[in-house]
């Protein structure tokens, strides 16, 4: 027998435990009912609970437009029971399967007899926590029959209409417009009402919880309190006989246990189950008016409303509730609570000023809403007992209260109100308009200069090309009506474009920007952790677009090499590969080391002067016309900030290009195009991300240093600020006899030297290794694994278990590899071919290799370098005479031999 079998019988041997204590309860039954002729009998006899039928005895009868109906509602995604008749097939056989089963479940319930293959079920054992330690530590769920659930729902339906609707008002499980809510609202409102009266009193609650409490149903039992209730004779036998004889196996795997035949209990996972446990504990009702029992599924709540001390009533209704479970075979786990004194303030509750509307509209005007009503515990006492919180609590409680609504998960934010905090935003953002002196003032163009002009064509590829799942900007326009009506719309479209381009003017509808705010990080202390983002109109991004694609065919191919962004067949790949050759080659010479700078600016794009970029835009051959458009569009932007249903005064910009719109990025790199070394250092830019390298030779760090105080200096001029606390430098040294090294200063502070760095999403160490770059993304893929499991288990096919592997983990693997896997050590390398073999017998099916990845990427990026002659990298690749191959760099030391022929 193997070890999953054998689990499989202790289980279902263990699920099957209180069918012993089935004989025992039915024997203490007739002891019960004697009892309660006596009156001694269960709870809620004295308030004549079960005294009389409360439903006139009425029959089911099942009708095929009825059963036709829940077939054809049938969820075809649920699993399959013992019997193997999917709920696809009774979906879509609705039609023709009605009329039999309709007789079939007529005949059950006239006979009061429910087939042996209906009431089979097969029990899914599922871990309740992480860790298992006994067999208690598994729920089992039971996979029935399809076709006995829809025979359950029909039966449920009758049963649910057929009962009273104030039976048992404080079981909030399994009904109607009853949640979680109601029941904690309950309580809370109970609990204040009661420590409202006055000095002296105090709350008791018991909290009880049942063990196995649906496994522990006795049919008999549960039948009378039925026949008790009105429900039918013969429906009451078939319920009867659908608990009882009922075969049980447990499954593990792909091994199943031997079958046990179960006449106690309710299986967890059927239909009729939770009703009928509601019903089997009706009855457990409070004996005295200062004790309240409330129910939420097998979670019970016994409250004393304890005054001068006198705790009687509470401890007899606990003796009680035990006496009725012992008659009930129910049995407990009690963990009891005691709520200390607390004096209410003798006052009339008003409501706030700050009191939320639908507050107000459930407590003034009840009446006009239909959710909102007094009979029972539903909303007005949940929000009478909220409203006594905010009085009972101090001013500041209250401000909590009014800011944070239960139930909406707002994610972090600052201490403030929603009112102050957008605005507070709004002005932090716009805090650099302040430093703009430098008024905005268009140039006169030429008479030869030439607008550009947009065709309908161009407008209308555009508008197809548009993603409808973005989200709207201020205009409220979404993008799938662009995409849909791009035909209807590209030529009205095009003429105001093109007014727009030759009058140099951009419509302030158009240059409107709501700006929601993102975190940075998960906790959030101050307003700078908000990363502003802008929704813009969806046609003016549109009009950038093309905007864009004229200014790249002006610009020149050559410009600005070393800026890795926003450009063709550039990435961070080139850029650290270029970094790591310009390193190591200066490092293959005698006497040398490599310092490098790693500057990061503080909000690049909201510091942008549109002025100071006009002029370099003009000195990089862009007409006048163009320009001035530009200008218009940067300056005069009207901005506001909206989080949640909260937005901010609106606040009107002319410094800075707003993140999240099309031309921002390529406006920043034409910003910094002129930010170049002077000398023998090199600047490699990707975006805002700057990295100054050092090449020093005999220890004359003159020209590092100069080079870097003229790019303080620039970013004085443009108006760029640096990040101190991101700007890092790193000091790349092989020397034997190397020296302390003095660290660098900036503006009177000095840069933290740093043993590794992040840079471009890779981990870079001073000695050039790669052994923490691979333990990150090792610890990154494993975590996917993870999911790659749970996909697994759910019985996915390997095709979408492929993709899913190349799109979460394979990505991962992959990331910048032309730069650091030639140079990675062998235990590095099986430790990331380890993740590709495990997903591999994870998925089922074989898959490339990381070495195998790692040449496919370096052989492709090599032919697109080759083909492009503008890469800064393209002169590396030198034909032999024979014009067959290329010419191996010469190299004296194994890091630059392994870096470059690899990955380039």
């Amino acid at each position: 027998m193997s070890a999953d079998e054998s689990l499989a019988n202790e289980l279902n041997t263990f699920f099957a435990r209180f069918e012993a204590t089935s004989s025992s309860a039915n024997a203490s039954r007739a002891n019960a009912n004697s009892a309660s002729a006596n009156g001694n009998g269960t709870i809620g006899a004295a308030n004549g609970v079960c005294a009389e039928p409360t439903i006139e005895q009425r029959p089911l009868i099942i009708t095929e437009s009825d059963l036709r109906r829940v077939f054809k509602r049938v969820n075809t995604r649920k699993a399959v029971g013992p019997d193997g008749i999917c709920g696809r097939v009774l979906k879509a056989c609705a039609d023709q399967l009605a009329p039999v089963f309709t007789d079939i479940f007529n005949l059950s319930l006239t006979l009061g007899i429910v087939p042996s293959s209906f009431k089979r079920s097969t029990v899914v054992p599922v871990p309740k926590k992480p860790r298992l330690s006994d067999l208690n530590d598994y729920r089992p769920v039971a996979l029935t029959s399809v076709v006995m659930k829809c025979f359950e729902k029909l039966v449920r339906d009758f049963i649910t209409s057929s009962l009273p609707a104030s039976m048992d008002p404080l079981q909030f499980a399994y009904r109607h417009n009853r949640s979680t809510d109601d029941a904690i609202a309950h309580l809370l409102h109970t609990t204040l009402t009661h420590l409202h009266k006055g000095r002296g009193i105090y709350v008791k609650m018991l909290f009880v919880d049942y063990s196995s409490a649906f496994n522990t149903i006795i049919p008999s039992l549960l039948t009378t309190k039925l026949e008790d209730l009105g429900l039918h004779t013969s429906l009451c036998d078939c319920i009867s006989n659908f608990l009882t004889d009922r075969p049980q196996s447990v499954r593990v795997s792909n091994c199943a246990s031997s079958t046990l035949t179960l006449s106690t209990g309710a299986p967890q996972g059927c239909v009729l189950s939770p009703l009928l446990y509601s019903l089997y504990t009706y009855d457990c009702t409070a004996t005295s008016s200062s004790t309240i029992i409330v129910k939420f599924a097998d979670d019970t709540v016994v409250m004393g409303l304890i005054s001068d001390n006198d705790e009687r009533a509470y401890l007899e209704e606990i003796k009680h509730l035990e006496n009725w479970c012992q008659e009930n075979n129910l049995l407990l786990n009690v963990r009891p609570v005691l709520v200390p004194p607390y004096q209410l303030p003798g006052k009339e509750v008003s409501l706030p000023p700050q009191t939320p509307k639908r507050l107000q509209t459930a407590l003034q005007g009840p009446t006009s809403a239909p959710h909102c009503t007094c009979q029972g515990p539903l909303i007005i006492p949940m929000i009478t007992a909220l409203l006594l919180l905010l009085s009972a609590g101090s001013t500041e409680r209250e401000q909590e209260f009014l800011l944070y609504p239960v139930g909406k998960n707002r994610g972090p934010q600052p201490p403030g109100s929603d009112a102050i905090l957008p605005d507070a935003l709004n002005d932090f953002y716009a805090r650099f308009e302040a430093q703009n002196n430098v008024a905005a003032e268009k140039s006169i163009p030429p008479q030869n200069d030439q607008v550009l002009c947009l065709t309908a064509a161009d407008v209308r590829r555009t508008l197809c090309g548009v993603n409808p799942r973005k989200a709207a900007g201020p205009d409220n326009i979404p993008g799938r009506v662009l995409k849909e009506c791009a035909d209807q719309l590209a030529d009205v479209l095009t003429d105001i474009f093109n007014i727009s381009l030759s009058c140099t003017v951009v419509p302030t509808c158009f240059k409107t920007t709501t700006i929601v705010p993102v975190p940075k990080k998960p906790t959030v202390s101050c307003l700078n952790d908000y990363r502003p983002i802008a929704l813009t109109s969806i046609i003016m991004k549109c009009f950038e677009r093309l905007v864009m694609r004229h200014i790249k065919t002006q610009l020149p191919p050559s410009l600005d090499p070393l800026q890795f962004a926003y450009r063709p067949n550039r990435s961070t790949d080139d850029a650290i590969s270029t970094t790591l050759h310009l390193v190591l080659t200066h490092l293959d010479k005698k006497g040398t080391y490599v310092r490098m700078l790693f500057i990061d600016f503080s909000s690049a794009f909201n510091t942008i002067v549109p002025q100071h970029l006009i002029g370099k835009l003009s000195s990089l051959g862009l007409n006048t016309s163009l320009c001035n458009w530009i200008l218009d569009f940067l300056t005069g932007r009207t901005q506001f900030v909206r989080i949640g249903s909260s937005t901010s005064n609106t606040t009107t910009l002319s410094i800075g290009a707003p993140q999240g719109s099309v031309l921002s990025p390529l406006l920043f790199t034409l910003l910094t195009h002129d930010c170049a070394a002077m000398h023998s250092s090199n600047h490699i830019k990707f975006a805002d991300d700057t990295t100054v390298v050092g090449l020093i030779n005999k220890d004359n760090e003159s020209a590092y240093r100069e080079e870097v105080q003229e790019l303080v200096s620039w970013c004085k001029v443009n108006n760029l600020y640096l990040n101190f606390d991101k700007t890092k430098e790193m000091v790349v040294d092989f020397r034997r006899a190397r020296r302390d090294h003095c660290p660098l200063a900036i503006n009177g502070s000095s840069v933290e030297i740093v043993k590794n760095i992040k840079f471009l999403g890779v981990h870079i160490a001073e000695n050039l290794t790669w052994t923490l770059n691979t333990s990150s993304i090792t610890k990154r893929a494993q975590q996917r694994l993870y999911f790659l499991r749970k996909l697994r288990e759910a019985y996915l096919p390997s095709p979408i278990l492929t993709t899913f592997y190349r799109g979460t983990v394979e990505s991962i693997l992959s990331s910048c590899i032309i730069t650091w896997f030639g140079n990675c050590t062998a235990f590095d390398r099986k430790t990331l071919q380890r993740i590709v073999r495990t997903a591999e017998k994870i998925i089922g099916v074989s898959l490339p290799s990381i070495t195998n990845i790692y040449i496919t990427r370096c052989i492709r990026k090599a032919t697109n370098i080759v083909k492009d002659p503008t890469h800064p990298s393209h002169e590396l690749f030198i034909l032999l005479p024979s014009g067959r191959r290329y010419r191996s760099i010469q190299s004296r030391t194994s890091r630059l031999q392994q870096l470059l022929p690899r990955s380039h």
